[in-house]
């Protein structure tokens, strides 16, 4: 008789999703398994029963009982007669899932975080050059404006005034042209990320549909006339055979 104890901790604590072709091929058992394994499986086949899992190490039992020479004198004297072979692990696990309820990570391929980490680097280029940009916008316009301010015979303390009034004009106008950009470049990554989210939940079309450009091309060897039944070679004239002469025929 197959028995718990001897599966692994680890295995048991592995659900398996309970799939409906799963559950048909398990609840014909509960007339046939041994007391504990039939009060055990009862547990999440019975219809009142809300579980969508089931223990690995159940199957695991089944499975090994099934192989017995008792299992496989029960399966076959059911009513109708159950087939051994579908009580294999293989056959048990198959078109299930393990762990169903929890939420796996995305797959990121290697290229993917090799695009993605050239692409941030370019924008941290970019970053970098408007900043310098700005500063030397900044810079050049307080000492244009103090430089120009000297041919106007103001004080000293007013070109200073003057110069300080067009550096914070110019980084005003740099700070927003900033906060424009940034939102640009914000709305952008939003608008790829959703369209990345409707691509991985959208339903691939069907195959069974053939288009035109799938289709293959209809390849046509001969020709037959409707009138008079006769075949017409349609191949290449090198491949053809000579029309039989008057005098061939006559002989």
């Amino acid at each position: 008789m197959a028995s718990l104890a001897s599966i692994p901790r680890s295995e048991e604590e592995v659900p398996v999703s309970l799939e409906p072709h799963l559950l048909d091929a398990l609840t014909p058992l509960l007339t046939v398994l041994p007391s504990p394994l039939a009060g055990h499986l009862s547990q999440y086949t019975q219809p009142n029963t809300s579980s969508t899992t089931i223990p690995y190490s159940l199957l695991f039992s089944i499975s090994k009982w099934s192989r017995t020479l008792e299992g496989h004198a029960a399966l076959t004297c059911h009513t109708p007669p159950l087939d051994p072979k579908s009580y294999t692990m293989v056959a048990l696990l198959a078109g299930t899932r393990s762990f169903p309820d929890r939420a796996f990570p995305i797959y990121v391929s290697k290229e993917q975080t090799l695009e993605e980490e050239r692409r941030r680097r370019i924008s941290d280029r970019k970053a970098i050059t408007t900043l310098l940009n700005a500063l030397l916008s900044i810079g050049g316009a307080g000492f244009a404006t103090w430089y120009a301010a000297d041919h106007t015979g103001l004080r000293n303390e007013w070109r200073v005034l003057l110069a300080l009034f067009a550096a914070m004009v110019v980084a005003i106008s740099e700070g927003i042209l900033y906060l424009i950009w940034s939102s640009r470049k914000a709305s952008q990554e939003e608008r790829k990320r959703k369209q990345k989210a409707i691509r991985a939940t959208a339903v691939p079309p069907s195959t069974d549909v053939q288009t035109e450009s799938t289709k293959e091309p209809l390849v046509v060897d001969k020709a037959t006339d409707l009138e008079g039944e006769e075949e017409i070679d349609t191949r290449p004239l090198r491949h053809r055979k000579p029309p039989a002469r008057a005098d061939d025929e006559v002989r």
